[in-house]
Order: structure tokens, then sequence, then C-alpha cells
């Protein structure tokens, strides 16, 4: 039981940095045209 919910947050927290990434990612694309 403990496992899966540690994997669920794991998950979350991947989707979480992949979002982050992406969002600086098209900062930086608008600042450095």
């Amino acid at each position: 039981m403990t496992k899966k919910i540690l994997d669920m947050d794991e998950k979350r927290n991947m989707i979480y940095l992949a979002a982050l990434l992406h969002d600086i990612g098209k900062f930086y694309e608008r600042s450095f045209p």
C-alpha cells in the first residue's frame, strides 16, 4: 500500500517537473527570438 502511494507521488513530481521545464523553455524562446 505504502509503495503504491509513493509511486503516485513520484509520478506527480515527474509531471510537475516536466511542466515546469516546458514553461521555462517557452519563456526562453520568448526572451531570445
